[in-house]
């Protein structure tokens, strides 16, 4: 049930909301093709609330939801669910363009972990996805997540793959749905005219009554994990502001901001039923530690700054599988102009002759901002930088470590240095191969 772990660490930054603004989605499911899930997906969540959410509330829980419909329209957003109180009717509201986007990115997921390929092309692709748009990506739109990550149409057909997407997939839509009954059930109202702290205040309650839930029917809501990572991934957080005043200023202005705090509540959670799920008491410790790594990410600016800056230099070509947790420069499809700090590069970077190892650059010129992604001995990471005359003045940034650089040179080599944290210049050399 853990197979997951690496994407755990890359893209955790929030939970679920009450009555949330819709994601503006950059991409576009046809009409015809969401009509026709939403009928199955009205169909397969009314199962699963008539036969094991409701039976499992208890006389005054279901007293207090009084009646319930369930929506499910074509449209909404890709984050768009909510419940919301229409005189004595609860309805909660489940988008298909939504429910579309999270179960395929569940497929991709299961089909790249079950092919021993890495998960951070998901990351790459939920960054391309805010950061990017198709004009800048030479794309007429942006693609959908299972065109995008290069997943085979019959992916489904492999038992294993079918197994673990459903894991995630049955288990996020049915806690969304808990989620939201709780707040039915505490009677909260949406967000307008309450207090921050009122907010978050609900969003704790609604969390822990969806886990009680899942308690009662002894299931681990793994899949929930993973809806909030993918769809929060889209939203801001610390790396899209200049400066922690900025930051500050959004989260005073958020209803429900994200919180470390928040997240460890739902790590205590897990931890007190952990003996009450199916799974057994080791699998739920097990899950709920690995929530706890996420409050820690949650913290980390410059993991921040890292995700937003993979999320500006991927391109589509980038998001083909690959075994290697990051991503190994190859050469783009398309020739990038033979211009100075632009094209792919190889070379070596090393203090001597005897600690030089290869190293590849793709870079990305636009007027005279730059950007560009590179990898060497395993390691990869993302650069952006600045030209001036023939000098580029640039940063660069990897998982632990970032730091400042220079190089210069023309169309065909490119030498510098760059600078690392604990002290010391490293230089480098590369040669333009296309």
């Amino acid at each position: 049930m853990l197979f997951y772990r690496s994407v755990f660490l890359l893209l955790f930054f929030c939970l679920l909301s009450y009555e949330v603004k819709a994601s503006e989605p950059k991409i576009q499911y046809p009409d015809n093709l969401l009509r026709q899930r939403a009928k199955v997906y009205q169909e397969d969540i009314g199962w699963n609330l008539n036969n094991a959410v409701l039976p499992r509330l208890t006389p005054n829980e279901r007293a207090a939801l009084g009646q319930l419909r369930l929506e499910v329209p074509i449209r909404g957003g890709l984050s768009g669910h909510y419940a919301v109180r229409r005189g004595e009717l609860g309805v909660i509201v489940m988008p298909a363009e939504s429910l579309r986007f999270f179960s395929d990115l569940c497929t991709a997921t299961a089909w790249l972990a079950a092919h021993d390929y890495s998960l951070s092309t998901i990351t790459d692709y939920l960054g391309m996805l805010k950061y990017g748009n198709p004009a800048s990506l030479r794309l007429s739109q942006m693609p959908l997540p299972l065109d995008a990550l290069s997943i085979p149409e019959d992916a489904l057909k492999e038992l294993e793959v079918e197994k673990r997407r459903s894991a995630c997939f049955s288990t996020g839509v049915v806690f969304i749905l808990t989620h939201e009954i709780g707040h039915l059930v505490h009677g909260h109202r949406g967000y307008e005219g309450i207090s921050r702290s009122e907010a978050q205040k609900n969003e704790a309650e609604a969390d822990a009554f969806a886990l009680e839930m899942f308690s009662r029917m002894g299931d681990l809501p793994l899949g929930a994990l993973y809806y909030f990572t993918y769809v929060s991934y889209l939203e801001p957080h610390r790396g899209d502001f200049e400066n922690t005043a900025d930051w500050e200023s959004h989260l005073r202005d958020t209803t429900h901001p994200i919180s470390p705090e928040r997240v460890k509540a739902l790590k205590a959670g897990l931890q007190q039923r952990a003996s009450r799920f199916a799974a057994g008491r080791t699998q739920a410790l097990a899950l709920a530690e690995e929530i706890g790594v996420i409050a820690d990410a949650l913290t980390d600016t410059e993991l921040h700054r890292l995700l937003r800056l993979q999320g500006e230099t991927t391109e589509r070509y980038m998001l083909a599988p690959r075994k290697s947790h990051f991503w190994q420069v190859t050469p783009p499809p398309q020739p990038l102009p033979k211009v100075s700090f632009s094209g792919y590069y190889e070379g070596w970077i090393g203090s001597n002759a005897d600690e030089r190892v290869p190293i590849k650059l793709v870079l990305h010129r636009a007027g005279e901002e730059v950007g560009g992604q590179y990898s060497f001995a395993g390691i990869g990471g993302v650069i952006k930088g600045r030209v001036q005359g023939e000098a580029m003045s640039y940063s660069w940034s990897q998982p632990g470590s970032s730091g400042k650089g220079q190089m210069n040179g023309d169309a065909t080599t490119l030498r510098g240095s760059f600078e690392m944290q604990k002290g010391g210049l490293v230089e480098f050399e590369i040669r333009r191969k296309q």
